[in-house]
C-alpha cells in the first residue's frame, strides 16, 4: 500500500510539473504576442509618421517655386503639423523603451522648431522676399524635417532593438522550464521503472500465504460445539438522559476558532503603497538641491510603476509652464522641452488652469496612461506633475492618490521658488 502511495504521489508531481510548465508557455506566448502587435502598430505609426514629414517638406519647398499658390500650400503645411505632433503623441502612447522615447521627444522639440520656421518662411513669402523664403525653407526647414525623420527611425530601430530582447530572454525561460519539468518527469519514470523488486515479492508472498489459509481453513470440518441454552431476557432500567452542560470558556474559545474564517483580499498592496509614500515624503522634508527631488522622482517612479515623470513649474499669475525636473528622460531632453502655454490644449496645461486631477487612460491599441496632478499652494496653483502610468495602473485609486500626495509634497518645495519668479517678474516690469 505505502509504495502504491508514492508511485501516486510521484506520478501527480510528474503531471503538475508538467502542466505548470505548460501553463507558463502559455502566458509567455500570449505576452509575446500583445509585445509583436505594438511593436507592429508601432512600426505603422511611424511610418505614417515619416510620409507626413515628407509631405511637409514638400509643401514648404512649394512656397518658392514658380506658378504654385501660396494660399493652398500654406494651409496644406497648417494642416500637416498638428497632424504629425499627433502622430508622435500616438507613437509615445506605444513605446515600451527609454531610447525610443527620448527620441520621439526630440522629434516633438523638432516639430515645434519647424512651425517656427513655417511661420518665418511664410512673413518672408508676404513680404515678397523670396530669396530669404528659400533660404529658410532649404537650409533650416530641410534640417529639421531631416533630424525628424531621422529621430523616427531610431526610435523604431530601438523599439525592435527592444522586442528582440524581449523575446530572446523568454525563450531562455520557456527552454528552462520545459527542460525542467522534463528531467523531473523521465527522472520520476526511471525510479518508478527500476524500483526494487523486493516489495512486489513480498507482496506476491503474502498473497499466496493468505490464499493458502483460506484454502486449508476451507477444506478442515469445523467442530461443532453444543451451545448452552439462552439465559433469559432481563430487562435493564429506563437510562435517564444527562443534563446538558453549558460549554467551558476553553470549548467556546476553540470552537470560535475552529469557525474563523480570515477575511479575503487583506490590503498588502495598499499598505505597501503607504509605506513607499511616507519614505518618499520623508525624503521631501529633507530637500535642499535640485538633485534630491530628481532622486526623489525615481523612488516615486518605482512605487507608481511609471515610465517617467517631469514636474512643470508656473506661477500664481498664469505665465507659462516650465519642465525643470524629471525623471526618465535625459537632461538634453528635458533642456529641448519648450514651454507649454497655460490655455494649451494638453493634460498638464488643463490641470494647471483648473486645479484639478486628469487622468489619460491607454487603450488596447496605446496601453501607456497618464496621471497629471497640480501643484497647489495657498494662493493657488503652481503648476504640475506628470507621470506616464504603465500596464493601465492610471485609474486604480491608490496610484492616483500617490500622485496627489507627491504633487502636495513638491508643493511645499516649490511654492518659494514660484514666488521669486512673480517677484523677479514684476521687478523687470
Amino acid at each position: 500500500m505505502r509504495s502504491r502511495s508514492v508511485r501516486i504521489v510521484a506520478s501527480i508531481i510528474a503531471c503538475i510539473s508538467l502542466g505548470a510548465a505548460a501553463a507558463y508557455l502559455v502566458v509567455t506566448e500570449q505576452r509575446l504576442t500583445e509585445a509583436r502587435d505594438r511593436l507592429r502598430a508601432f512600426d505603422l505609426r511611424a511610418h505614417d509618421s515619416t510620409a507626413r514629414l515628407s509631405d511637409l517638406r514638400v509643401a514648404q519647398q512649394a512656397y518658392v517655386a514658380e506658378g504654385q499658390a501660396i494660399a493652398f500650400w500654406t494651409a496644406k503645411v497648417a494642416t500637416l503639423l498638428p497632424e504629425a505632433s499627433a502622430d508622435v503623441d500616438a507613437l509615445r502612447r506605444l513605446v515600451s523603451g527609454q531610447v525610443a522615447g527620448e527620441s520621439l521627444l526630440e522629434v516633438s522639440a523638432h516639430l515645434t522648431e519647424l512651425g517656427n520656421i513655417d511661420k518665418r518662411a511664410r512673413d518672408y513669402v508676404a513680404a515678397r522676399e523670396l530669396l530669404m523664403a528659400s533660404d529658410v525653407v532649404f537650409t533650416e526647414g530641410g534640417e529639421t524635417v531631416a533630424d525628424a525623420a531621422q529621430q523616427v527611425e531610431v526610435a523604431r530601430l530601438a523599439e525592435h532593438q527592444g522586442f528582440d530582447a524581449l523575446e530572446a530572454a523568454a525563450r531562455r525561460t520557456e527552454a528552462y522550464a520545459m527542460g525542467g519539468a522534463a528531467s523531473l518527469s523521465a527522472l520520476i519514470v526511471i525510479l518508478l521503472a527500476f524500483a526494487p523488486a523486493a516489495a512486489r515479492e513480498a507482496q506476491a508472498e503474502a498473497a499466496t500465504e493468505s490464499s493458502s489459509d483460506t484454502l486449508s481453513l476451507r477444506d478442515i470440518t469445523p467442530v461443532v460445539k453444543a451451545e448452552a441454552p439462552p439465559a433469559p431476557a432481563v430487562k435493564a432500567p429506563p437510562v435517564k438522559p444527562l443534563p446538558a452542560r453549558a460549554p467551558t470558556v476553553n470549548t467556546l474559545s476553540a470552537i470560535a476558532r475552529t469557525e474563523q474564517v480570515a477575511p479575503a483580499g487583506s490590503p498588502v498592496e495598499a499598505t505597501c503603497a503607504l509605506q513607499s509614500a511616507a519614505a518618499i515624503c520623508t525624503g521631501f522634508g529633507q530637500v535642499r538641491e535640485a538633485g534630491d527631488i530628481k532622486a526623489l522622482l525615481e523612488q516615486a517612479a518605482g512605487a507608481l510603476d511609471a515610465n517617467g515623470l517631469i514636474v512643470w513649474l508656473g506661477d500664481l499669475t498664469g505665465g507659462d509652464l516650465q519642465a525643470v525636473v524629471a525623471y526618465g528622460y535625459s537632461d538634453d531632453v528635458l533642456a529641448r522641452i519648450k514651454a507649454v502655454a497655460r490655455m494649451a490644449d494638453n493634460a498638464a496645461a488643463a490641470a494647471y488652469r483648473s486645479s484639478a486631477m486628469q487622468v489619460v487612460p491607454g487603450t488596447a491599441s496605446s496601453p501607456l496612461g497618464a496621471i497629471v496632478a497640480p501643484i497647489l499652494v495657498a494662493d493657488g496653483c503652481i503648476g504640475a506633475l506628470t507621470a506616464e502610468i504603465r500596464h493601465g495602473h492610471e485609474s486604480a485609486a491608490h496610484v492616483q492618490a500617490l500622485v496627489s500626495i507627491f504633487a502636495a509634497q513638491l508643493a511645499s518645495v516649490l511654492a518659494g521658488t514660484a514666488t521669486a519668479d512673480v517677484t523677479a517678474r514684476a521687478a523687470s516690469a
